[in-house]
């Protein structure tokens, strides 16, 4: 069921917010949803009700009245997902196909598959690996907002946040 639920939220977004993209829209879903249901308890799994992990929840519940205003979005372009399926070793075949238009791998830049602008991250690194991986957000918030970057990184990842935040002093 949930995806008669998201494409209701999705139709609703875009009656409040008619230029965002497909993407906009589903950034705003993912980065509002929480891991705790609505008495404040953490999200369980379904089978044997212990508190669910990642791979059990995704991006959590999804919080309706909180993704018409989430603050900041990823958003993509066409192009970006055509850079993107190139770096999945698509085929011209394949990406024209699914574009639905005359696409040449070798047109569009490398890139890391985990460069696509989205709210999540996937990574495999080797020992001692390193790889740098941007995301840009927009700010359809208040325009005097100050976000502040909250990174919970996995035991033995080291990740840092360019350029640095701090708050502003009061």
């Amino acid at each position: 069921m949930a995806t008669p639920h998201l494409n209701g939220i999705a139709a609703l977004l875009k009656t409040s917010h008619r230029d965002w993209s497909p993407a906009a829209i589903k950034s705003a879903i993912v980065t509002t949803s929480t891991t705790v249901n609505s008495r404040g308890d953490p999200l369980t799994d379904a089978n044997g009700g212990t508190t669910a992990g990642y791979f059990a929840t995704g991006a959590g519940q999804v919080d309706p009245p909180r993704t018409d205003d989430p603050g900041l979005i990823y958003d993509l372009k066409a192009n970006d997902y055509i850079t993107y399926m190139c770096s999945i070793r698509y085929t011209d075949v394949q990406v024209t196909a699914v574009s639905r238009r005359a696409v040449k791998r070798a047109d569009f830049p490398r890139s890391l598959p985990a460069g696509l602008n989205y709210p999540t991250f996937s990574l495999s690194l080797g020992a001692g690996g390193q790889i740098a991986v941007s995301r840009s957000v927009t700010n359809v918030g208040c325009a005097s907002s100050i976000y502040l970057a909250e990174v919970n990184a996995p035991p033995g990842v080291s990740v840092t946040v360019s350029p640095p935040c701090s708050p502003s002093p009061r």
